[in-house]
């Protein structure tokens, strides 16, 4: 059975293990690291013995604190694994992403339906996952932000630039161009 010293700590940053604040996780060479460190690392390295790590097989282990043996250790089981490992919720992104996306093709009701359902998700996702929040968010922000500029009513700058691309798509319709002109579409 795997056991820790209840005073353990993190060897990258030294802060000593807690049961609920800081757990340690188990590596597939068998090393002990929190959770930050781990995501900070610069390369998938164990910082103690330099293997490549598979950050998906990385594993939380649970300290129990109220069986010490003699000696002061305390004893450590596996959790079992996380209910969305991590491959399962980029996948849930990229899903989110591609409906955003396919969304901005559409209606605005389309787009403010897949703004809502990134929302929801949002609300609900574990906080670890605050990178993937925050592609979602900002994908998300710059969907409503189109939405909003086409309901907007047109500006004299609005009228300049779709003038500037009519422009631009009659110039390459009148000089035959062998090559497809870009649609310009405000």
């Amino acid at each position: 059975m795997l056991t820790l010293d209840p005073s353990s700590a993190c060897p990258v940053c030294a802060k000593k293990y807690h049961p609920e604040l800081l757990p340690p996780y188990l590596t597939t060479c068998g090393h002990t690291f929190c959770l930050p460190c781990l995501q900070d690392l610069d390369a998938p390295k164990c910082p103690t013995c330099h293997d490549t790590l598979q950050i998906t097989r990385v594993r939380q282990v649970h300290i129990d604190v109220a069986r010490s043996d003699s000696a002061g250790h305390s004893h450590v089981r596996r959790k079992e694994p996380p209910v969305r490992p991590p491959d399962a919720v980029l996948e849930v992104v990229r899903d989110l992403e591609y409906k955003l996306a396919k969304a901005l093709g559409r209606s605005h009701e389309d787009t403010l339906r897949a703004c809502n359902e990134v929302q929801d998700w949002i609300e609900k996702a574990d906080a670890t996952y605050a990178h993937e929040k925050l592609v979602l968010l900002t994908f998300s922000d710059l969907a409503l932000k189109r939405v909003e500029f086409e309901r907007a009513p047109p500006s004299a700058d609005t009228k300049k630039i779709e003038d500037l691309m009519a422009m631009v798509n009659k110039l390459y319709t009148d000089q035959k161009l062998p090559l497809n002109p870009p649609i310009l579409v405000a």
